[in-house]
């Protein structure tokens, strides 16, 4: 009996500890990652990013965090908007 109590124990470590490295990463993380792969891109690269991420189907609503307009540089928007996108999935999963 206490053999088998020992397996469930360790199993259940074992799982807690797989589940811990899932919050390893934050949005600052994701935004970090993207941010340095945005740089390592071509300008031709970002377009097409950029334009694939506006294509998204509505229900994504992906559209809706771009900003078209505004003080900063067009570059700057479409950097950030792709680095907000690297997020994306964790504000819909907030949502």
């Amino acid at each position: 009996m206490l053999r088998h109590t020992a397996i469930i124990f360790l199993f259940a470590a074992i799982l807690c500890g797989a589940n811990l490295s899932a919050f390893g990463w934050d949005e600052t993380g994701h935004k970090i990652s993207a941010y340095i792969a945005w740089q390592h891109m071509t300008p031709e690269v970002r377009e097409r990013v950029v334009k694939l991420l506006l294509e998204a189907p509505e229900d994504s609503q992906i559209g809706a965090y771009y900003l078209p307009y505004g003080s900063r540089s067009e570059e700057a928007r479409k950097r950030e908007f792709f680095m907000l996108m690297a997020t994306w999935s964790d504000i819909v999963r907030d949502r």
